[in-house]
């Protein structure tokens, strides 16, 4: 699974790179406020809570990926994916 189009065109407008997605969030200038904005676009796109500490965990796009597929898995994701 890959970054979902609504998380890819987010970090685009931001200009954080997201080709490597195993990169750490310092490394590619992502931080708390980001984090978040992208907690919530998973909430929106997906119906459903995604908890503080699922995303304070988060050290790597890799680790976004992961919070989607398990999300996706609980509830279907809405759009793009």
């Amino acid at each position: 699974m890959t970054l979902p189009p609504e998380i890819t065109t987010y970090l685009t407008e931001q200009g954080i790179p997201h080709d490597d997605l195993d990169a750490s969030f310092r490394s590619i200038g992502l931080d708390q406020l980001d984090m978040q904005e992208i907690a919530m676009l998973i909430e929106d796109c997906a119906g459903t809570y995604v908890s503080d500490t699922d995303y304070e965990r988060w050290q790597t796009l890799a680790d976004v990926v992961e919070t989607v597929r398990a999300v996706d898995q609980r509830e279907p994701w809405k759009v793009g994916v």
